[in-house]
């Protein structure tokens, strides 16, 4: 059964700012995982366009088994309106073995002496391969232990352009700024996405692969905390 975890965060403007911190709380039923974030937003897309190209992603991650949790980009610029850019963060951890198969070599960019689950290096592969489909300019994938890279998959496909030794998104948004910055927009982080408003809404998300919500404040309890489950 899929487990939505809940954490309480004081309000924030846009969400909550996804942080070492907060990720480690949501992590605490997939012990070590590693994880991708990408999106399938395009500037020149409509809002109707981009909704239903995020649909597509979330699709593509529940056929091949995993789940995720939704998150915002935010890019800003100065003197402009912040622009978010729907995206999703996809556990290493896979529910059921579905419709993906493998996607190239099974050891294909894993770090030197690192062992990990052979659903981590398919998600590595996949998330590549979703990234090129939704026309995305890179994508970040973070290691079981926190070795985090921005993988080009736009122009050399699956080369790794940035690395870091642990997932900071403070640090790594420069980083994935240079990569994907459309104009003069630079990145700014990525908060949690809204939690559900209600029980039915939130068996609704779990039918459509998320595994878990962080919660921006009290009032947007819909379940008991420390349950915390659908």
């Amino acid at each position: 059964m899929a487990v939505f975890s809940y954490e309480v965060f004081e309000p924030a403007e846009r969400g909550a700012l996804l942080t070492e911190r907060s990720l480690s709380r949501v992590w605490r039923q997939w012990n070590d995982t590693g994880f991708a974030i990408l999106s399938a937003n395009r500037g020149e897309r409509t809002p109707a366009g981009n909704k239903q190209a995020l649909q597509q992603l979330k699709q593509r991650v529940r056929q091949a088994g995993y789940g995720f949790i939704p998150i915002v980009g935010v890019w800003a610029e100065e003197g402009e309106e912040p622009a978010e850019e729907p995206s999703i963060l996809i556990p290493a951890a896979r529910k059921a073995a579905l419709t993906e198969g493998p996607v190239g070599s099974t050891r294909l960019g894993v770090p030197a002496g690192v062992e990990v689950d052979k659903d981590v290096i398919l998600l590595r592969n996949l998330a590549i391969k979703w990234g090129q489909e939704f026309d995305q300019e890179a994508i970040v994938f973070s290691w079981p232990g926190g070795r985090t890279e921005v993988i080009d998959t736009k122009n050399s496909v699956g080369n790794v352009q940035f690395s870091f030794s642990k997932f900071r998104p403070r640090e790594i948004a420069p980083a994935y700024s240079k990569m994907k910055g459309p104009g003069s927009f630079t990145f700014e982080s990525w908060y949690w996405g809204a939690p559900p408003r209600s029980w039915v809404e939130a068996l609704r998300r779990k039918g459509e692969g998320e595994v878990a919500f962080v919660a921006r404040s009290i009032n947007d309890s819909v379940m008991h905390p420390r349950r915390g489950k659908v």
